[in-house]
């Protein structure tokens, strides 16, 4: 029952047109004939050479059982043999040209294949006409017919008119040439029997091609859609990191100099105490103070402050840029601390000269007055967190001994 539910559901008109409004409305019709051309040429290909060399070998035979009068073949069935080598020859070198020169064009090659397929037929109808053996005949023709629509996978409508068109046809030749009535009755009613199952096979073998046809566009379709959430939750997650690392950086960064702020400073002492600890090198730490920078907001304005932090932080990064693990920080107000885990002391006391000559040279439009900036530096080994901190602290008792040593000047101490 189930069988017979699911054979009733295929080929119910209702589901027909239900499936051909479906290929429709999605536009599948050009991609169902390109599909089929493809297949076709393929396979078409392959069988024509195979027909060229079956019927150049009947075409032999036939020759050989004349001349050894082995069987009485005939001239009319020896030139069908010759047509269809010929034919063949012709279809195969058409379809190579047009798969090669043409092969956008999938209407002209189906319009090939279906003429040689009608070709076909008429050979039959030749070869059974001539034949002398009435059930031999049905068998061999009735085959090659099913072969051919099956194959090619032939339209349900086009698979119609070679089964049922060809064989009617046959079946009037032999009803009217008057041989054996009695075997035409049987032959007639299996032609129809035969006819209505060929066309169920090639109808079944269409119809789940197109479906597959259908599905394939589905699921590429689907894929691509697939493709595009990927490719978009991607985007969105590389917008996301970067805005995460954007946050990240306006909370640990001073808002108006650029370096880190004091609160990255809590942070960044552990995991620096670490790695000094690990490589056993000896750490500078050099806080810098910019000279009367009260007097400067006082008589220029607080406008005029900022903009002098902000040159003295750019010569400070400017001068470090090109050192490993330096780090700036602004602790608070005009002072900054710069972090060196990688000069000797020699190195450190050129860094600090080069940022308190750059700060002399900075011009800042509407002040009339030089910046200078006080100095002090400590260079120690670290063996705990606690040592970070006391470094700063020395660096700074360093900076006010520079400050009330006359400003504008650098004092240096190492444990």
């Amino acid at each position: 029952m189930r069988i017979l539910s699911e054979a009733e559901r295929i080929f119910s008109m209702d589901s027909i047109k239900k499936e051909i409004a479906l290929w429709k409305e999605e536009d599948l019709e050009k991609d169902f004939q390109n599909y089929f051309a493809s297949v076709n040429s393929r396979v078409v290909l392959v069988l024509l050479p195979a027909t060229f060399l079956m019927g150049l070998t009947a075409y032999i035979i036939g020759i050989l059982f004349e001349k050894y009068n082995i069987h009485d073949v005939g001239v009319p069935m020896l030139s069908c043999y010759i047509a269809l080598c010929v034919l063949s020859v012709i279809f195969y070198f058409s379809l190579l040209y047009l798969a090669k020169r043409h092969s956008n064009n999938s209407q002209l090659i189906l319009n090939i294949i279906n003429i040689m397929v009608l070709v076909v037929d008429v050979w039959m109808l030749l070869i059974v006409n001539y034949s002398s053996s009435m059930l031999g005949s049905v068998i061999v023709y009735a085959t090659t017919v099913s072969v051919v629509t099956q194959a090619l996978y032939l339209s349900p409508r086009f698979s119609a008119v070679c089964i049922f068109g060809s064989m009617t046809v046959y079946g009037l030749m032999k009803i009217f040439d008057g041989e054996d009535s009695e075997f035409e009755t049987d032959a007639i009613l299996g032609i129809v029997i035969m006819s209505v199952l060929w066309y169920m096979v090639s109808y079944l073998r269409y119809y789940n091609r197109c479906r597959a046809v259908y599905n394939e566009k589905i699921i590429f379709a689907q894929n691509e859609r697939l493709d595009d959430i990927i490719n978009e939750l991607k985007e969105n997650e590389k917008k996301l990191s970067e805005a995460n690392e954007n946050l990240e950086k306006a909370y640990v960064t001073d808002r108006l100099t650029g370096v880190y702020n004091r609160w990255y400073w809590e942070k960044f002492v552990g995991v620096f105490a670490e790695d000094s600890i690990k490589n056993k090198t000896p750490v500078s730490a050099i806080m810098l103070d910019l000279d009367n920078f009260k007097q400067i907001n006082d008589t220029y304005g607080h406008g005029m402050g900022d903009d002098c932090l902000v040159g003295v932080s750019q010569v400070i990064k400017n001068a470090v840029k090109d050192l490993d693990n330096t780090e700036v920080f602004r602790m608070g107000g005009e002072e900054f601390v710069i972090v060196c885990p990688v000069l000797d002391k020699a190195g450190v006391l050129t860094l600090a000269n080069e940022i308190l000559k750059e700060i002399t040279n900075i011009k800042i439009p509407g002040l009339n007055t030089m910046l200078t900036a006080s100095i002090g530096v400590h260079i120690s080994n670290i063996q705990s967190e606690d040592d970070i901190n006391l470094l700063i602290t020395k660096a700074d008792m360093e900076m006010y001994k520079a400050k009330t040593g006359g400003k504008n000047r650098i004092s240096f101490s190492f444990t």
